[in-house]
């Protein structure tokens, strides 16, 4: 849940970046800040923290999070607006280190899948649900005047890989 919040602050910044429809600017902020939550509640469910604490802990990270998202587009907007090599190389790199984020984050699943067997929490409605969100997300991008390969690369990602589990 930690990288995937992380993620999204480097999709985030992509996407904006990049401008990107509204959707897929605003989808790696709920993303992120859903994964974040639940990240908070494993603090205090799974390792015992006190409300608090969890609490404290969970809302520090989105702070900082989200500072560090504002300051990323702050610094990046106007270098990769005017067309700066460095700024667009920057930009594709976090795009990049958004999806590898993502994919990494998925093998705890993939780990525990190989290493009972079977499939263990997984609910197939909200597979399914993720997975027409990333096809629809490809198609808005079909539509642009330029493809977004990157882009299409992380929501492709959502919809291969629960097909391999």
């Amino acid at each position: 849940m930690f990288l995937w919040g992380a993620s999204a602050v480097f999709q985030g910044v992509y996407a904006l970046l990049q401008r990107l429809n509204i959707p897929l600017i605003v989808q790696p902020q709920l993303f992120g800040f859903l994964c974040l939550v639940s990240w908070g509640q494993c603090q205090y469910y799974g390792t015992g923290r006190s409300r608090w604490a969890a609490t404290a802990i969970t809302l520090s990270v989105i702070i900082l999070f989200g500072l560090l998202e504002l300051f990323l587009v702050i610094f990046l907007r106007p270098p990769h607006d005017r067309g700066e090599r460095a700024a667009t190389t920057t930009t594709k790199a976090l795009g990049i280190v958004g999806s590898v984020l993502i994919s990494v984050a998925l093998f705890p699943q993939y780990w525990q899948i190989f290493k009972h067997k079977e499939v263990i929490g997984i609910s197939l409605l909200f597979i399914s649900i993720d997975m027409l969100g990333g096809i629809f997300n490809d198609l808005s991008l079909a539509f642009r005047a330029e493809f977004d390969v990157i882009a299409a690369v992380t929501y492709s990602l959502v919809v291969v890989s629960p097909c391999s589990t």
